[in-house]
Formats: structure tokens, sequence, C-alpha cells
């Protein structure tokens, strides 16, 4: 009989922790699952951790092609009606499949995620903290919500997805890493409803991917990925968004337009200023009133100014 869910785990030379991660897996109080492991051409002693697991772990080799290529691999091979991702430095809380099986029962549901909190953190704060329900929320208008301004704060880890509709979109666009999980979401979000819990049931390991685009000194080629990425998902959901209720294309244009003044602020960092002022252009066509416009007017004029600026923030030489 086929699993009720299949567990997706790619890793990559992360023999040193991918341990917690099985454990996390193994403890879960709903056992109706297979667990697939995509390693994604480690060069360590990933195969000799997961050998001793034996029937509980389906390892499945690849030759190196990244994460979201692993994950389309383990999609394709697995068995279940649900998909759930774990990436191999986080770790489930218990209940975390139990309490999304509930949520997923709900009529039209395609997609269920959860709250999370960083394994170091100790400020007893969490990532909905700030969503407007108080247990759990049958979303119905998920395109409302991920294109949200602020954020939606949904993480990977804590997906739980139904593998028809993940199929039928043709999973992650390995071409649009960084930023893949956002890239589908927003396609789902067109598909079906979504449900959320604030039930903390993910720690995750926080790193580079939650570098603010905003904190200075931060890492300049990751934020030109993250940014360009950015960019081709909101764009693509803003034409998903057309014949949609005007508040639904309000809100993908707004966030359209944000990475593209990021996109912008970069051009000019680079001294590129043609393609700068064309970037803050296509920022007023979407936005044109509020800080992006704003900065959008500063790069058609000043685009030496937003440079210097943006040097400074990545403490980059400044421009002669």
């Amino acid at each position: 009989m086929a699993p009720l869910i299949s567990i997706i785990i790619p890793t990559y030379n992360r023999a040193h922790c991918i341990d917690e991660a099985i454990q996390s897996v193994l403890s879960q109080t709903t056992q109706d699952w297979e667990l697939l492991i995509i390693d994604d051409g480690s060069t360590d002693n990933t195969l000799e951790i997961l050998a001793k697991y034996g029937e509980k772990v389906r390892a499945i080799k690849q030759v190196n092609s990244g994460p979201s290529a692993a994950r389309n691999l383990g999609a394709r091979s697995a068995n279940g009606k649900y998909l759930a991702f774990l990436d191999s430095d986080d770790k489930w809380l218990p209940d975390k499949l139990t309490e999304q099986l509930k949520l997923m029962s709900h009529e039209g549901v395609i997609f269920s995620a959860t709250n999370w909190q960083g394994k170091d953190d100790t400020s007893g704060l969490s990532a909905f903290d700030s969503l407007p329900f108080k247990e759990s929320w049958i979303c119905g208008q998920p395109e409302d919500f991920v294109s949200r301004i602020g954020g939606h704060n949904v993480m990977l880890s804590s997906w739980l997805v139904r593998r028809d509709a993940f199929l039928s979109l043709g999973g992650f666009d390995c071409s649009a890493d960084p930023a893949e999980d956002n890239h589908l979401l927003f396609r789902l979000s067109f598909r079906g409803r979504f449900a959320l819990t604030k039930s903390v049931l993910l720690l995750r390991e926080t790193g580079v991917d939650d570098v603010k685009l905003s904190r200075p000194g931060a890492d300049l080629r990751y934020h030109r990925k993250v940014v360009r990425s950015m960019c081709l998902a909101a764009g693509n959901g803003r034409v998903l968004a057309y014949r949609h209720p005007r508040k639904i294309q309000r809100q993908f244009s707004r966030l359209f337009a944000y990475y593209l003044r990021r996109e912008m602020e970069i051009a000019a960092m680079d001294g590129n200023y043609w393609a700068a002022r064309r970037r803050a252009v296509e920022v007023l066509i979407n936005n044109p009133s509020g800080k992006d416009a704003f900065v959008a007017c500063l790069g058609i004029v000043l685009p030496f100014y937003i440079r210097r600026r943006e040097n400074k923030k990545y403490n980059q030489p400044s421009p002669n």
C-alpha cells in the first residue's frame, strides 16, 4: 500500500548534521510515510550515514545538480499523496505531520505550512506572530496572503503539498534559485486553498538566506541572486494575477516594483546607469507611489548618488 506522505530530504555533504533531520522524521507521531533522501553528489560519508537506517530510508544518488533538482527527483520518485520537504540541517517537532494532515483534510486545501523558529532562538518569537489569525487558518485567497506587504514567512521545510498539484506545475524551477520556493508558492496560490498553523513545528538552521536585503555589510553576491530570482517570481505572479481582484494585482505589482528597485540599485552600484534608469522607469510603471517610487526617481535623476549609497551599504570601494 502506498504511503500517505512522501518526505524528501535533499542533501549535499551534510553527513555531520543529517542524523538530526532523519531522527526528527522517525519521531513523528504520524507514521504513514516514506522517507526519500536525495544525495546530490556528496563527496563526504553521507551514504555511509544513510546506510545504517536500512529500509527506513530510500536513498537516491544523483550527479550534483542543486537542491531544486534533487527535490524534483524525489517528487517524481515518490508514492505518497502528499509531499513534505525537509532541509538536511533543519528538524521537525513530533506533531508536525499530524497537525498538517488535519489541515489538509479541509475541502480544497492543496498546501499547508507550519510556524517555525530558529534552532538557537531564545527570544520566544516565531515567524507567524504578525499574521492575522490565532491558531490555524484556512486561507481561501492564498494569492492575497503570499503577496502581502511584509512577506509571508513560509519556509520550505514546513511545506506539505498535494503531489498532484506539485507535479502539475512542473515542480521547482531550477533556474529560479535561490527563490525557487517562492516562485512555486506564488503559482500554487492560484490553484487552491492554503492552510497555516501558528504551532511552532519546525526548527530551522538560520543562515545566509535570512540576511535582509537592507542590512549593511550583507553578502552582495547572494543578494544579486535573490533579487534577480525574486524579480522573476514576482513578475510571474503579477502575470498570474491578471483577471483577479484589483487588490491582488496591486499587491503583486508592489512586490514586483520592490525587487525592480533593488535591481535598479545594484545596476547603479555597478555603474550601469542606463540599466538603472530603465529599471527605475519600470518601478514607476508598477508602483508610482511610496518609497519605491521615490527611490526610483532618485535613480533616474541621481544614479551616482544611489551608487555611492549602495557601495557604502555593501562595504564596496567608493567610486571615483
